[in-house]
């Protein structure tokens, strides 16, 4: 299927994920898959809801430093910008995300008439279907606006249930998800192996991909032939942390699926990236030159 779209649409929390030594940084998986998409050189429209106050006005300088569009971001009067409290220790992290943020209450978007031309892929995760207000404006997104949509599932206790993650499931062509959330949603799997257990998802709702990341030990495809493929982990020659690396992993796999890569070279390329990511503090990097880097390192890779 070729896609061809150079602004996938990108809904969403966006948020700051406040450390323990009280540093803040940007973040939130919606947002940080655009950031990345920016820096590989895409045009990604970000759709989410900030609060008018200083984390707000933060957000909007860091994206017009970025180049990023922000023409369907939303400010909100009542709520405040979203906040995440993280704790790591180790390769664990673990968030207590604050309610009723601003992106809690996304509304219904008229997109411009060049963006519904343009568009032919929609990213969302599951954490901002917490909330009815997002949610419905999500809902009335897909039926408005024929995409395909990357579904990136990220369970955060207790925003969350089976019922509303197959629903999404359900409505997605491409799921991303971790090991620990494949089996969360797959429960009566018992003792089945991942690949297994990931095939029994991708089939009952017939998506064209699924792929799960395994931290350590790689990640691995399933798509909808029932072939699959896996890739190893990439070294981290030091680890600052984990925060944000599987958005940067989904990121590269949009830009894949985009560009039409091979599902072997999605994965190498996304686990590559994933790696450099918790080699930094945070999600995202302000340096472009990163992404220069890497994308000599994957040519440099498939050449050798």
């Amino acid at each position: 299927m070729e896609i061809c779209d150079n602004s996938p649409l990108i809904f969403g929390e966006v948020l700051f994920d406040i450390f323990p030594n009280g540093s803040r940084v940007l973040g939130g998986a919606p947002f940080n898959v655009a950031w990345h998409l920016q820096g590989f050189g895409l045009e990604p429209r970000v759709i989410t809801r900030i609060g008018n106050d200083k984390l707000g006005d933060e957000i909007l300088q860091r994206m017009y430093s970025w180049n990023m569009n922000t023409d369907l971001i939303q400010r909100d009067t009542k709520y405040p910008t979203g906040t995440v409290q993280v704790k790591t220790s180790g390769s664990k992290t673990s968030f207590r995300i604050k309610p009723d943020a601003a992106y809690d209450y996304i509304e219904p978007v008229e997109l411009p008439e060049n963006v519904t031309v343009r568009t032919k892929l929609l990213y969302h995760g599951s954490l901002a279907c917490r909330n009815s207000q997002s949610f419905s404006s999500l809902l009335n997104l897909k039926k408005t606006l024929p995409v395909q949509v990357f579904l990136d599932i990220n369970l955060r206790d207790p925003w969350w249930n089976n019922v509303l993650i197959h629903s999404l499931i359900a409505n997605a062509t491409w799921v991303k998800m971790n090991r620990d959330e494949l089996h969360s949603i797959n429960a009566k799997s018992g003792n089945s192996s991942d690949l297994k257990s990931a095939e029994t998802v991708r089939a009952r709702h017939g998506l064209d991909h699924l792929i799960v990341t395994m931290g350590e030990e790689g990640a691995f495809l399933v798509e909808k032939s029932s072939r699959s493929y896996q890739t190893p982990s990439k070294p981290v020659s030091q680890l600052i942390d984990t925060v944000g690396a599987g958005d940067g992993f989904a990121a590269v796999c949009i830009l894949g699926l985009l560009r039409e890569w091979q599902p072997e070279i999605i994965l190498r390329r996304a686990a590559t990236f994933a790696a450099r990511i918790c080699m930094q503090r945070g999600a995202i990097s302000k340096d472009s030159s990163l992404y220069r880097t890497i994308m000599t390192e994957w040519r440099t890779s498939d050449e050798a």
